[in-house]
């Protein structure tokens, strides 16, 4: 599982497509005669990197190989109202938009 990968190109200074490439031929084959699942799950904020969008928008034209799903903070159901509210409460950039409920997620496959 990759966290923030629309920064992973930033931090290591490399392209995401080579760094999802590499990463991915290493969940491939077997141990101990066990076949390895082969999945890889990237998670990330809303970052400009084209790579990371034309990944996420592969799940229209190959739904049997990507998933892609858009989700909100308010889709977790595990958070509290005090949790959320806390959350809301620290975003201080006013160039971004309020957190509001959207309801916007929805999957690709």
């Amino acid at each position: 599982m990759l966290d923030e990968a629309g920064r992973l190109a930033e931090i290591t200074g490399g392209s995401l497509d080579a760094l999802l490439v590499n990463l991915g031929s290493r969940m491939r084959g077997q141990i101990g005669g066990r076949k390895r699942m082969g999945k890889m799950i990237a998670m990330s904020t809303a970052e400009y990197d084209p790579e990371l969008w034309e990944r996420f928008d592969m799940a229209e034209s190959l739904p049997q190989y990507y998933m892609s799903i858009l989700a909100t903070t308010y889709d977790n159901p595990y958070l509290t109202a005090d949790q959320l509210g806390a959350i809301e409460r620290r975003i201080k950039d006013p160039e971004k938009p309020a957190m509001k409920n959207t309801n916007s997620s929805h999957c690709l496959a």
